[in-house]
């Protein structure tokens, strides 16, 4: 096996309150920890609020080196913002996930931070879901590919 490479796999999608009351105690603190890094919430009920404002759950990914795990990763559901745990720990690694890349706040493990990168970038993603609110699941219909297109579009611009 090439000592370069890292496999990372989603461990599990956390899209829900009750996901959440499932996790582990160490998954539980590990997933306030990235709430609190990514999206500036407190504590876990603030995340809960923010994710059934948002309708965005998490992904919990195992990052594999040399066939052990040894790191996991907190993503938004939408794969663009995340934080980097060593297994185990409830203290982040100082490595975040910013607009899907990595960003190391030491500023000096180039290496390590290339090979979860290469790990994350060829990480089978699931279908987005969304967060399930209360008793209804939020789903996302597939778009439908039409044979006839008929009417004048003109570009809309939209501003943030």
């Amino acid at each position: 096996m090439n000592d370069d490479v890292m496999e990372a796999r989603v461990r599990r999608r956390v899209n829900s309150r009750s996901d959440v009351a499932s996790l582990t105690a160490v998954e539980q603190r590990q997933l306030v920890e990235a709430g609190r890094v990514v999206v500036g919430a407190a504590d876990l009920e603030r995340l809960l609020t923010w994710c059934d404002l948002e309708k965005l759950g998490w992904l919990h990914v195992l990052i594999e080196d040399e066939g052990a795990v040894s790191y996991e990763l907190w993503l938004l559901a939408n794969g663009d913002e995340g934080l980097v745990f060593a297994r185990g720990s409830e203290q982040h690694c100082g490595i975040a996930l910013s607009q899907t890349y990595l960003v190391d706040a030491e500023g000096s493990r180039d290496r390590l931070v290339a090979r979860l990168q290469d790990a994350i970038d060829l990480m089978v993603r699931p279908r987005f879901l969304g967060w399930v609110d209360g008793a209804a699941e939020v789903t996302i219909e597939e778009p439908t590919e039409a044979d006839d297109v008929r009417g004048e579009f003109e570009p809309v611009w939209r501003k943030a």
